[in-house]
């Protein structure tokens, strides 16, 4: 008697037209995917310089500028103003004078976001009295401060 010898491929092929079911059987999952959005602010941009002329006219010199900024959906969001120098413009050629003049700056109003890629605008105001430079010495006074979005 003559035993013919299948080849592995036909073998398995021979074993998958008797037994279809078992041969491809299959199972599957369902995956659940979670994902965590965090609370986001941005500063998108803010005016770089607010120029200033004192007006020795009036009882006070206001100079402005914008922020703007973008916080995720229902993110309350708040502004702190902050200085080195104790908020204070120093005389820019100290040769000539180590005169220092006070400011202040206004705190931006406060807000609830309304979703990345609206873009909000909040006023920079800074403030000199009169008295704070009446005393002091012609010339240019500059200073910097720090703004930052709190949520």
């Amino acid at each position: 008697m003559k035993v013919s010898r299948l080849s592995l491929p036909a073998a398995l092929f021979a074993a998958a037209l008797l037994n279809p079911v078992s041969s491809f059987a299959a199972d599957s999952a369902t995956v659940e995917v979670n994902a965590r959005l965090d609370k986001a602010c941005k500063l998108t941009g803010t005016t770089s310089s607010i120029p200033l002329t004192l007006d020795v006219n009036k009882d006070e010199s206001l100079g402005s500028g914008t922020l703007s900024l973008w916080c995720t959906k229902t993110t309350a969001y708040s502004f702190s103003i902050t200085d080195a120098t104790g908020f204070k413009l120093k005389h820019t050629d100290a040769t000539v004078s180590t005169d220092e003049i006070d400011y202040t700056v206004d705190t931006p109003a406060s807000g609830t976001g309304l979703g990345v890629g609206s873009t909000e605008t909040r006023d920079l105001k800074v403030r000199v009295s009169k008295a704070s430079f009446l005393s002091k010495a012609p010339g240019t006074y500059a200073g910097q401060f720090t703004v930052s979005v709190n949520f």
